[in-house]
């Protein structure tokens, strides 16, 4: 078996030159740029069409300006129902008032109650009899 010499030239490039053709992977390449610069055109004529027929201004939704749905409703300024529940809790603890003024309760600050338990202490209970031990038999 002999081997045929290969074409005229192909030794000469020092490497294979009919495994890869350049032509169709730059064709892809160029294809691929052109869809991406349609698509970046196509985004931009859609961007104009929506701003036209939506104007900056104008509410977006319907529901933006409609009346304020029953309660319980959603908490539009976070942090401001809280503040608001925390300075009535600090004005129920910090200051004197009237609990039930018929039956004469009041409340006190809740400083002054610590001072006071601090000073009578605590209520106890009567001492319990003392438990009988039967002898062991």
């Amino acid at each position: 078996m002999e081997k045929t010499p290969p074409p005229p030239g192909q030794l000469d490039a020092g490497y294979e030159t009919t495994d890869f053709r350049s032509r169709p992977v730059v064709t892809f390449g160029i294809g691929i740029l052109v869809l991406v610069g349609a698509s970046f055109i196509f985004l931009i004529g859609v961007m104009l069409l929506l701003e036209r027929l939506n104007p900056v201004g104008q509410p977006i939704s319907p529901i933006a300006t409609s009346q304020l749905p029953p309660s319980p409703r959603l908490e539009i300024e976070e942090g401001g129902d809280l503040g608001e529940a925390l300075r009535k809790a600090n004005a129920v603890l910090n200051h004197y008032g009237w609990v039930d003024q018929r039956a004469g309760k009041v409340r006190i600050p809740i400083d002054r109650a610590i001072d006071l338990l601090a000073e009578r202490g605590l209520p106890s209970r009567a001492a319990a009899p003392p438990v009988k031990q039967e002898a062991a038999k």
